[in-house]
């Protein structure tokens, strides 16, 4: 049974008073190659200082672009499509997975673009989630009202978990806006305004977050879910403490 609360953070400053740490951002460089609207990208190389080169894939609504910079080369490479949603790239680096608007997550060879597999996810509803859940192949895509696991070398959907709307929904269904990943928590944003954390491996409902939520991501390096809501704001919650208290605003 999935338990309705939050979670709180147990060492995190909340005080309105502790400043926030400054940050600049410079821009360094334009990517020329890519049309239209941008709706999602993800780089292969999570540690600049590795040896492999770096990649960036990106999608949008005139399909997609995969741009590799190794030393002072740059290299671009156009994915067809359109109205491609989400991106990430397969465990073995060599490929990219696009979903679409259509639900089709397609696996894609970053080098030239082909397409070497097609898994449909849905057939009327958009991909608005993929993100790998291990070396081995396992991918969790969210499409429609669904959260789906699929084997990557079988080409095989292995389990699927279907939500719908909390009684005090603020929108109509419960279709994944975003998903996100670590270990054993998944991670899924609802049309609804709730948050749905499920076990990644059996895809049984852990928790609902009632936070309106359009996107989720959870910290690499800390137990922190981030979450933004309908007001532009951020809300970040300890993934320790689960069933007590609010949210670091």
């Amino acid at each position: 049974m999935a338990r309705r609360g939050h979670l709180v953070p147990s060492s995190v400053p909340t005080s309105s008073s502790d400043p926030a740490p400054a940050l600049t951002l410079r821009k360094e460089d334009k990517l020329a190659g890519h049309n239209g609207r941008v709706f999602d990208l993800q780089a292969s190389v999570k540690d600049l200082s590795s040896s492999q080169p770096l990649r960036i894939a990106a999608v949008g609504e005139k399909g997609g672009s995969v741009w590799t910079f190794d030393g002072g080369a740059r290299r671009h490479v156009r994915l067809p499509g359109t109205e491609l949603m989400r991106v990430c790239w397969h465990p073995d680096g060599e490929h990219v997975l696009t979903g679409s608007a259509e639900g089709a997550i397609c696996v894609r060879d970053a080098s030239s673009g082909q397409t070497s597999a097609t898994l449909q996810a849905a057939r009327e509803d958009e991909v608005y989630g993929l993100e790998v859940l291990s070396e081995e192949g396992l991918l969790a895509a969210g499409a429609g009202e669904t959260v789906q696991l699929w084997d990557l070398n079988r080409a095989t959907r292995t389990s699927l978990a279907a939500f719908t709307a909390t009684e005090s929904g603020v929108h109509f269904g419960a279709f994944v806006f975003s998903i996100a990943a670590r270990g054993r928590i998944l991670s899924a944003a609802l049309s609804d305004g709730s948050l749905r954390l499920l076990d990644s491996e059996t895809l049984q409902e852990l928790a609902t977050l009632c936070a309106p939520a359009l996107a989720t991501a959870i910290s690499p390096t800390s137990p922190l879910l981030a979450c933004s809501d309908r007001a532009g704001g951020v809300l970040l919650w300890d993934l320790r403490q689960l069933g007590r208290g609010e949210p670091i605003r």
